[in-house]
């Protein structure tokens, strides 16, 4: 393991622009330790938890339809595999390589991830808050209730999720093909399966949008939503899920709205299957703004391109890097990770992840900034002395 440091010129200069500008990230508004106050004193709504207990094959009686039955059964048996082969071995690798890094941080951002909250939620089990972004149609829950008696509603949810129960990750492609037929249309379905695969209860969901300041409203089913708000409880514990519809390139005109809306929180970052995106010169101001912000970023081989970690870094590697093995992303090889693998010692992984899932030996990068922290530290400085300025005036 390496780590990056800062020159003393360095610090100063942070110093300087910090003190003079203030540019550090606040907390929301709603700050992530009042979340359980705010919905402290609310049941569990049987509308949407009921809802997502049917999407998830569970609680059907005997005496239902046979191709509820046959749901219920390939639900259960895929998502255990999955959880045998892979999501059940990620909470105790987190304790031991992660947990007293990200445990500093309630909010997560996962780029690029669409749906995909198991992942999220096993990687990064002490956040309040999940922001998932993908392209994938975002659903109705209206809608969903609709269609929870007609069979060929659980037909689609099967084709849709098969995939990601196979390999770990959502294919965007046949995502936005197979979430977009009217008996299954939205990304929420799968989120509300996997919410109870987890054992989590399932309190509110609302239609939102995300204005030009980052601000986060609620917005009426008809409209043009572009975020589903979830609230979900377990062990007394309440989470936020947000899972948002956009576009994640340059060209985008309303990036900067979530853009805006992310720098709200101090948030790590997690990156897996994103298609090398974040390699492209199209989403350099996405990344540009992960660098930034970020207080801390997981990622497999397709998020940053491992150049951006060169200075200013706290690099630890896990697994072995191997070039890409999907032909249509063997231009994506980075000589810079594989020295840096060949060069230090990695930790294991002892579950597939990512591109190639099993077929392919799995990496994983976690880079803390050390800018940020420094930010932090000073900003932490500053709090004290005004503090203590404070109390010599008052005395």
């Amino acid at each position: 393991m390496k780590k990056c440091t800062w020159c003393l010129v360095a610090t100063s200069l942070c110093f300087g622009a910090i003190a003079e500008n203030g540019d550090v990230a606040t907390e929301s508004t709603v700050s992530a330790n009042e979340i359980n106050k705010q919905y402290s004193n609310q049941t569990i709504s049987n509308r949407f938890d009921v809802a997502a207990k049917k999407i998830a094959g569970i609680g059907f009686e005997k005496s239902d339809n046979s191709e509820f039955q046959k749901y219920s059964e390939f639900i259960d048996e895929s998502w255990n595999k999955l959880y045998r082969e892979s999501l059940g071995h990620i909470p105790s690798w987190t304790e031991k390589y992660l947990k007293s890094f990200i445990k500093q941080y309630d909010t997560l951002f996962y780029p690029f991830g669409g749906p995909d909250i198991s992942y999220a939620i096993n990687f990064f089990p002490d956040a309040k808050r999940y922001i998932l972004v993908g392209l994938e149609p975002l659903g109705d829950f209206d809608q969903i209730e609709k269609n929870l008696t007609d069979p060929r509603y659980y037909h689609s949810i099967q084709t849709a999720f098969s995939t990601y129960l196979k390999m770990g990750y959502f294919i965007t492609s046949q995502m936005l093909y197979q979430l977009s037929v009217p008996t299954a249309k939205g990304g929420l379905n799968l989120i509300l399966l996997a919410l109870k695969k987890l054992e989590f209860n399932v309190l509110e969901i609302n239609n939102c949008s995300i204005d030009a300041n980052g601000d986060i409203t609620n917005t009426a089913a008809s409209e043009n939503i572009s975020c589903v708000k979830i609230v979900c409880e377990k062990n007394s514990k309440k989470k936020e899920i947000y899972y948002v519809r956009t576009n994640l390139g340059n060209e985008n005109s309303k990036l900067n709205n979530l853009i805006k809306f992310v720098h709200k929180f101090k948030f790590s970052t997690f990156i897996k299957s994103s298609s090398y995106a974040l390699h492209d010169r199209n989403f350099t101001n996405i990344r540009s703004f992960i660098l930034n912000d970020t207080r801390c970023i997981l990622q497999d081989d397709t998020g940053v391109p491992f150049n951006f970690f060169r200075q200013n870094w706290d690099i630890h590697i896990f697994g072995t890097y191997e070039k890409p093995t999907l032909t249509i992303f063997r231009s994506y090889k980075q000589n810079s990770l594989s020295d840096y693998y060949l060069n230090n010692n990695a930790e294991p992984i002892p579950f597939p992840i990512g591109y190639g899932y099993a077929k392919r030996t799995p990496n994983l990068v976690f880079a803390v900034s050390l800018k940020k922290k420094v930010e932090e530290q000073l900003s932490e400085l500053r709090r004290q002395l005004k503090k203590k300025k404070c109390n010599c005036s008052n005395s």
